[in-house]
């Protein structure tokens, strides 16, 4: 029985409390065929999810068909070598050729594993992160907080930014009220004279 559809692969570029970009693939029995297309997934949506559309990424899909690639190259090289050399028709098994094929598939494996974990394939750098928030609509906090992950900025240097931010948009309100009274007023009296004639 085969399965198919499309699922999410090729998780990379990760912005801790934010989220990911991953590329949606065709899928048969979960071994990825061809791209859909790529999409940052926010941190806490379910990973079947699709999230916001993001041009294609490159290292989202080559690391989608590595993935795939390290997975079955694993479960191919542990298992089928290990029959291999169980059926050694020649006379006892090959046990150095069973311990060879579990070596290489743990191998295999380990790079798998090791593939969430590498810096530059598993998390965005500063400018990825900053087109990545800039495109998707980040709010002001989230594109700080990247600023400081980075070590851009202070925690300190965010805080002020933010509070200049809060005082000039209080300040930008308060300059909207008083306009928004003075015109008010300016045409009131204008109405009640006119009315009045």
């Amino acid at each position: 029985m085969s399965v198919f559809g499309t699922h999410n692969y090729g998780k990379v570029d990760r912005i801790p409390g934010v989220g990911h970009v991953c590329t949606q693939f065709f899928h048969i029995n979960f071994v990825p065929l061809f791209p859909v297309g790529s999409y940052f997934i926010l941190e806490g949506v379910e990973d079947g999810d699709t999230g916001v559309s993001v041009p294609w990424s490159g290292k989202s899909i080559l690391i989608g068909y590595l993935r795939a690639a390290l997975f079955v190259g694993a479960f191919v090289v542990g298992i089928g070598g290990t029959i291999n050399a169980l059926e050694n028709k020649n006379g006892p098994p090959d046990m150095f050729l069973v311990g060879l094929s579990i070596a290489a598939a743990l191998v295999l494996m380990g790079l798998f594993f090791a593939s969430y974990r590498i810096g530059w394939i598993a998390h965005a750098g500063h400018e990825r992160a900053v087109g990545l928030g800039q495109r998707i609509g980040f709010s002001d906090e989230t594109m700080l907080m990247i600023e400081v992950m980075h070590g851009r900025l202070t925690a300190e240097q965010a805080d002020a930014v933010l509070a200049r931010r809060d005082k000039l948009l209080a300040e930008q309100a308060e300059a909207n009220q008083v306009v928004a009274a003075e015109a008010i007023e300016d045409f009131v009296p204008e109405r009640l004279t006119e009315s009045s004639r």
